[in-house]
């Protein structure tokens, strides 16, 4: 599994809004320059790596909701996501592809043949997944999620930084150059950080998000002694999958410490992913054999002629037993790794990777959330006196009258709808 890469010069004692303002922006950067490779349909490696990037941002993101609690945030994620489906639909269809035209080579011309009927069914829906995709990714939508980062990270800005608000040029040369240019790469301005604040504040955000995900994971482990529902294994590969991508997102401010526990969750999360790619395919295999016995009876009524494809009813059937027996050896792997992390203390691990306070004693969600308010309203206090600062700070009426939003309610959106409930 590839990982993500450095942000160069991060500084973990940044101030815990603008840390993780400084991440979005290198993972969103990393997503948009993969644009390219994406398209380019004669590599299907280029839009595997763009989902993962995408993936990666996603559960950032996730992470951060404690810190960025209101709308314009959650919109952002809403487009995030969308993005993300629309590579996943490609990036699906490519590896099924690829996976039964290596089982074709291998298997006897008869079930070749019926193997390939259902390749040449995928590649068209990959054709159109494409399409979409190349829709959903145009520069002028990307350029858009630039725009929206740049509204959601002006509002949690200090008052000097509100005063230079990025626009879209400079949104997109700090994305473009996370990596080459070191000032860009931090995100944040050195002489604007708060001599009081207390430097671990973002570290404690690190111990109190992976510490939400590790007992997520512990909440659907029970799913591995189940071994034949794969929806709770199917939870369990995504909540795996969650927790190293924190591990790794949160690694640079522990010292290097967390490395090797990402590891060890990757081995589950792979096994798990091979276990739950299986029993997608038991399923696609076994549907298109029931499938295949209705169509049977419901031709044998007077006028039919039309005889059934036996060729594929023969490669479903093989391909059934075969995806059936891999299925064995990739739950022993998940589920011996879990019988490791018993013997040895995963949890206990990651209490000492992450040193004091305990990981089990993490800052309350509450409190987290409380301060991002209290960061937000000091932003839009102080952008008050200049609206042109932030987009939709006040419409006039008719009468000339001055309103402004709605309290909770989207800068973009307030005039149009009322405000959204908040999630608890």
């Amino acid at each position: 599994m590839a990982r993500a890469k450095n942000i160069e010069n991060f500084d973990c004692n940044s101030e815990p809004h603008q840390a993780a303002l400084a991440i979005l922006r290198a993972r969103l950067g990393e997503m948009i320059d993969l644009q390219s490779a994406a398209l380019d349909f004669t590599n299907i490696e280029g839009v595997h790596d763009m989902r993962v990037a995408s993936r990666r941002l996603r559960s950032a993101m996730s992470d951060f909701e404690i810190l960025f609690d209101d709308d314009d945030f959650r919109d952002l994620e809403r487009s995030v996501k969308l993005t993300a489906r629309k590579l996943g639909a490609v990036r699906d269809e490519d590896v099924a592809i690829d996976a039964l035209e290596k089982i074709a080579a291998q298997a006897d011309p008869e079930i070749a043949a019926g193997i390939n009927g259902f390749i040449e069914a995928r590649a068209v829906h990959r054709d159109a997944a494409r399409l979409e995709l190349t829709h959903a990714v145009t520069n002028k939508k990307l350029a858009d999620l630039r725009d929206a980062f740049g509204e959601v990270a002006a509002s949690y800005s200090s008052p000097s930084e509100i005063k230079s608000a990025p626009d879209e040029s400079a949104i997109a040369k700090s994305d473009h150059a996370n990596v080459e240019t070191k000032d860009d790469a931090v995100g944040h301005d050195e002489g604007n950080k708060d001599a009081t604040r207390n430097d671990d504040e973002f570290r404690q955000v690190g111990r109190e998000v992976v510490n939400r995900r590790w007992r997520k994971l512990i909440k659907h482990a029970a799913s591995l002694y189940r071994p034949l529902e794969p929806e709770p294994l199917h939870r369990l590969r995504i909540e795996a999958k969650r927790l190293r991508y924190a591990l790794e997102l949160f690694d640079a401010c522990f010292d290097g410490k967390l490395n090797e526990l990402s590891k060890e969750v990757a081995v589950m999360q792979s096994a798990l992913g091979e276990l739950h790619d299986l029993d997608v395919w038991v399923v696609t295999f076994g549907d298109v054999l029931i499938q295949a016995g209705k169509s049977a009876k419901a031709k044998k009524k007077p006028g039919t002629t039309a005889q059934p494809d036996t060729s594929q009813q023969a490669a479903a059937l093989w391909l059934l037993d075969y995806f059936t027996k891999q299925r064995p050896k990739h739950y022993r792997v998940a589920l011996e790794q879990w019988q490791q992390w018993q013997t040895d203390d995963f949890a206990a691990r990651l209490t000492e990777a992450f040193g004091s306070p305990a990981l089990s004693t993490p800052t309350p969600r509450t409190t987290v959330k409380k301060k991002a308010k209290q960061t937000k309203q000091a932003a839009k206090s102080t952008a008050k006196s200049k609206p042109t600062s932030r987009k939709a700070a006040s419409s006039k009426t008719a009468s000339g009258e001055t309103t402004s939003p709605k309290k909770g309610a989207s800068r973009k959106t307030a005039a149009r709808r009322p405000s959204r409930t908040k999630r608890s």
